[in-house]
């Protein structure tokens, strides 16, 4: 392993990134005031820094142990919304901070690429949840007029087309995705 070196730093910097960072919280555009002391350059390190600890004290997991895919599905969505809101936010933010030109266009070049995939993302999530509730329904009024063996023979040939049913569920203790 290669020798670590840290910086020295004064004891009240933690506070004082705090300070900034609460400051940061109410005017988002505390650090592009004309007024602010610090370097352009310190300015900038401070805006991501903030901005990157305050997405990453955010982030919560996307799914959880036992979902159903349903509510796995959901889930999806709701973290594709999620990271579209945040690319609105962030893009807020750079117009509020007085991101330079080069970083606006960098992200620009990509912002309209990653919604248009986010979308797709979405609508495929969707459908995907729709296709769940249709298995569910139709299995379930097969159920009332097959017999157990007709039953049996059905599941036996759509886990082999690779879909799951409740039998599978049930085995692996929730509805989830495996």
């Amino acid at each position: 392993m290669s020798e670590r070196t840290f910086p020295r730093l004064e004891p009240s910097l933690g506070l004082q990134l705090k300070a900034i960072a609460l400051q940061m919280e109410v005017d988002p555009g505390y650090l592009a005031d004309e007024r602010c002391p610090y370097p352009a350059e310190l300015r900038e390190q401070l805006r991501r820094l903030v901005s990157r600890e305050a997405v990453v004290a955010s982030v919560e997991a996307t799914f959880s142990e036992g979902q159903t895919q349903t509510e796995a599905t959901d889930s999806l969505i709701e973290e594709i919304q999620a990271a579209i809101n945040l690319m609105k936010k962030i893009t807020t933010e750079m117009d509020r901070d007085g991101a330079d030109v080069k970083e606006r266009m960098d992200w620009l070049k990509n912002y309209g690429n990653l919604v248009d995939r986010y979308l797709g993302l979405k609508e495929k999530a969707q459908g995907s949840k729709a296709m769940i509730e249709f298995q569910r329904i139709v299995l379930t009024a097969m159920e009332q007029v097959m017999s157990k063996d007709q039953i049996f023979e059905l599941k036996k040939k759509l886990r082999a087309a690779g879909i799951e049913t409740d039998d599978d569920r049930d085995e692996h203790g929730g509805d989830g995705p495996h």
